[in-house]
């Protein structure tokens, strides 16, 4: 073992020798690094047997990959003529007019000195050099082919430069990251999960966040602008949105009501309240938005509150309140409820609603719990039942014990709140800086240069917004309004 490792070792000796003589500096560093590493076993290349001879084949291919592009980026000999004919003698070591000298550039076209050779070509393709003065000038094809020469190293180096750096991926957002982003940059709650909304994300092993997977296609424009529109809609609208507040107890008892009589005769008609059951009961009234003068306002964030009772068996589950909008199928709030009858509790929970002006969202509230419903239930009946503390009909279900405890686990409705939109101060501030506060174009740039710096999160370049501002022009063109026009731009 040890005779192997010293054999190993003059032949490591002996190869570096031979390499230092016989190849440039780098391919010597590259064989020594390699080397070393197979020796160590670092490499997997390496085996004691064919060690040598692959880090040799290694070295050979390197070689080739190092040296030959040096004479491939020599200056051309007929360039190199044109130049010491033309050029240096006023751009060389004697003579330095514009403080430029050609003799020192590098000859690696492309690689070293591109500013440089650029402009060379730029010079000698505008007929500016060699001067006008000079006895002696090059032929248009002469010219011509310097320049094209000059052109190709320049591409050729740049697309070296392109190869070498890492792969760029470009992705788009999760559309809970959407989501995030429109409310931070404009405080709106978009929904991307509403029918009509983002594609759902693909996944990878369960994960979302993979920019491999996250590409961007035609479809997905399209969403973005579609996505982009109803943003804006609900941050700048036609008619200004105020904000207002609705309640209504569970169950209002009108005079045309089955029980309407026995309930002003027991004094309960502020009392009444809305049972859920395991019968399968829905409450369809969630919707305190009535009359002309307390119509649903429009699109926004709402802030909804239900005062509600748990009744819970002692054997058995709590009641499992869910509220639903029913138009979208979208679940707003889900919990357990506890509290005594007499000790209602406020359950108080968000959301977001698209509707338009005066057609408020349908929202319905059951009684989620995971018992069996229970087989006599009153929802084929056109009259409603109607239990008290004292009585009950004797077709009617049978909701609690002699002792008044619950026999099921039953969720009862005593009064909902509904307020909104709510848009705080920061919110409205953030959009009145977006949107131009006269109609100019002036006005215009200005607002869109705040909504792009804090949507780019970095300065804006020269000219960026000039782009979006010819969009807004475009607009105002084809007869649009001012106010239409700037939110194209947004």
């Amino acid at each position: 073992m040890f005779e192997q490792s010293a054999a190993s070792s003059r032949n490591g000796v002996r190869q570096n020798r031979i390499f230092s003589h016989r190849f440039p500096q780098p391919v010597v560093d590259f064989t020594r690094t390699l080397y070393e590493q197979a020796r160590l076993g670092e490499s997997h290349y390496y085996s004691p047997l064919v060690g040598d001879r692959r880090i040799i084949a290694a070295l050979l291919f390197s070689y080739w990959l190092i040296v030959l592009p040096a004479h491939a980026d020599d200056i051309a000999p007929q360039v190199r003529t044109f130049l010491q004919t033309h050029c240096i003698r006023c751009h060389g070591q004697d003579l330095m007019e514009g403080e430029f000298r050609i003799d020192i550039l590098s000859p690696r076209v492309g690689f070293e000195d591109t500013p440089q050779w650029a402009e060379i070509m730029e010079r000698i393709n505008s007929g500016e050099m060699p001067p006008k003065d000079e006895p002696k000038q090059p032929t248009a094809d002469q010219r011509a082919g310097i320049v094209e020469w000059i052109a190709a190293r320049i591409k050729e180096g740049e697309s070296a430069r392109m190869a070498k750096r890492e792969r760029v991926s470009y992705r788009r957002l999760t559309r809970e990251e959407y989501v995030h982003t429109v409310r931070d940059l404009i405080g709106v709650h978009y929904d991307a999960t509403d029918p009509g909304g983002l594609f759902e994300d693909p996944q990878w092993h369960g994960f979302e966040r993979i920019g491999s997977v996250l590409t961007l296609s035609p479809s997905h424009i399209e969403k973005y602008i579609k996505a982009a529109e109803v943003v804006l809609d609900e941050a700048y609208p036609v008619e200004p949105i105020e904000y207002r507040e609705a309640s209504k107890r569970a169950m209002e008892v009108g005079e045309d009501h089955p029980h309407y009589e026995r309930l002003k005769t027991a004094g309960l008609l502020d009392k009444v309240r809305a049972p859920l059951t395991t019968a399968g009961e829905i409450y369809r009234y969630s919707n305190p938005w009535r009359g002309p003068e307390m119509k649903f306002p429009g699109p926004g964030l709402y802030e909804i509150s239900y005062t509600v009772c748990g009744l819970k068996p002692d054997d058995g589950i709590a009641p499992r309140m869910k509220v639903v909008e029913a138009d979208l199928d979208r679940v707003l709030f889900e919990q357990d409820i506890i509290a005594p009858e007499d000790k209602p509790i406020t359950v108080t929970f968000q959301a977001h609603f698209s509707n338009p002006p005066g057609r408020p969202p349908t929202i319905y509230v059951t009684n989620e719990n995971k018992v069996p419903r229970h087989p006599r239930t009153n929802a084929e009946s056109r009259i409603p039942f109607l239990t008290t503390k004292h009585r009950r009909a004797p077709w009617q279900m049978k909701i609690t014990n002699q002792d008044g405890s619950p026999r099921y686990p039953i969720l009862i409705i005593d009064s909902l709140t509904m307020r909104g939109p709510i848009v705080t101060e920061q919110e409205q501030q953030r959009r009145r800086e977006y949107f131009a506060a006269e109609e100019s174009l002036e006005a215009a740039r200005e607002g869109l240069s705040r909504l792009a710096r804090r949507a780019f999160r970095r300065p804006l370049y020269d000219n960026e917004l000039d782009t979006y501002i010819k969009i807004v022009k475009g607009e105002l063109e084809a007869g649009e309004t001012f106010r239409d026009a700037v939110k194209t731009g947004m």
